[in-house]
């Protein structure tokens, strides 16, 4: 599977994490994130780089995720955005979500917590140097397929998600980080009507924890 290479933005603050989409007003800066506008709080930026296709944990990397016993979630809000010029003066920028919905950060961390509080293996996290995992995700927004587009003649803009689960603690956004498990998924127009592709992913990544835990009973 290839994954679009995100830099993710961390942000640490005094009250925990906070990421959030980027202002709908803008342009997204060259990173494509924005980090968030929020004056009470006192951030220390950190990069994260979503890698550029699925990976599976090795040995050390299973250890760390089956005795991980608290988890914190990143989530960031990637737009796509289209600048059509008119008459070489104007530009006109049209923001792009999904099939059913739009990029929408708050809803993402929603739909995640939904799935991991189901499951009930770990407890939450607000402090990324305190959890044992970090779960990042970027939702993004891309258009569909040559063919989709030529064949079925469909234009619609797809929702698409990367998750990339990380080790905690103080050392999160150095060079030093290593992707635990990373996966992604796009919406199609079947797929829509059922669920997303941040809750798709969420189970996955349920699904592999629960393979890897019944090889190693």
């Amino acid at each position: 599977m290839t994954v679009k290479r995100i830099p993710l933005l961390l942000l640490l603050a005094g009250l925990g994490l906070g990421l959030s989409g980027q202002d709908n007003k803008n342009p997204p800066s060259q990173s494509g994130i924005q980090p968030p506008e929020q004056a009470n709080v006192v951030a220390s930026p950190r990069t994260l780089n979503m890698p550029s296709k699925a990976v599976k944990p090795d040995k050390d990397a299973q250890l760390a995720i089956l005795s991980a016993k608290t988890v914190a979630l990143l989530v960031v809000g990637d737009p796509a955005v289209t600048f059509v010029s008119k008459d070489k003066r104007t530009i006109v920028v049209t923001e792009h979500g999904g099939i059913r919905r739009s990029v929408d950060p708050q809803k993402a961390r929603r739909e995640m917590e939904n799935v991991l509080k189901e499951w009930g293996r770990f407890a939450f996290e607000t402090d990324v140097a305190k959890a044992d995992l970090v779960l990042a995700l970027a939702e993004t927004s891309v258009p569909p397929s040559t063919f989709t587009q030529l064949v079925v003649k469909d234009n619609q803009y797809r929702l698409r998600s990367i998750l990339v689960v990380f080790r905690g603690g103080p050392n999160l956004g150095t060079q030093d980080d290593k992707p635990l498990w990373a996966s992604a998924a796009s919406e199609n127009a079947f797929s829509a009507l059922a669920t997303t592709p941040t809750t798709s992913l969420t189970k996955k990544f349920r699904s592999d924890v629960e393979s890897l835990e019944k090889k190693k009973q």
